[in-house]
């Protein structure tokens, strides 16, 4: 993939946010089922994960070569890293604390939420358009679960993160 194909795809996956979250009105977008995160945390998590990679992909290069070296395989495809992703799931991985989200005000809206979301996320790409296809490959960020991942990685990761999220809230709240 291109780095535009790449981030496009990611593009692609944040804008079904809204639609696939539609169909929850205010109160059922901020419920919780049980113990599991509420769409409206759900949705802040992604927002969260997605915070510090708008400053990663916006450092020069030679700093992130710097502060985490250069990579020392080649890259992963979508479908290992995917792969290693669930593994790691399987294995007990969870949010650390920086990603787990607070309890939301009940006086925020849903459209704010989606929205601050999304707009991190937007920026990130924007970010991320800067590097060239052979870049993406050539920089290493950290991931909490997979380690030093390439910036490539780090985009397939957002999109998969993305729709993990989102198959988790249709399967736990279906359509409320």
């Amino acid at each position: 993939m291109t780095p535009i194909s790449v981030t496009k795809q990611v593009e692609n996956t944040i804008n079904l946010i809204p639609s696939e979250l539609s169909h929850f009105d205010e109160q059922a977008f901020f419920n919780r089922n049980g113990d599991t995160w509420s769409p409206a945390e759900q949705v802040k998590h992604l927002e969260l994960a997605v915070k510090p990679l708008i400053l990663a992909f916006r450092l020069p290069s030679f700093v992130l070569r710097l502060l985490f070296g250069k990579p020392n395989r080649p890259g992963r495809s979508y479908d290992e890293l995917l792969t290693k992703y669930h593994l790691k799931l399987s294995e007990g991985g969870k949010a650390s604390a920086p990603y787990v989200p607070k309890a939301l005000d009940t006086a925020a809206e849903k459209s704010t939420v989606i929205n601050d979301c999304l707009t991190r996320h937007h920026k990130m790409l924007k970010a991320a358009n800067s590097y060239n296809d052979t870049n993406l490959d050539k920089y290493l960020l950290p991931h909490p679960l997979l380690g030093k991942i390439t910036l490539r990685e780090m985009l397939f990761f957002t999109d998969f993160h993305i729709r993990h999220h989102l198959q988790s809230i249709q399967q736990l709240y279906g359509n409320k």
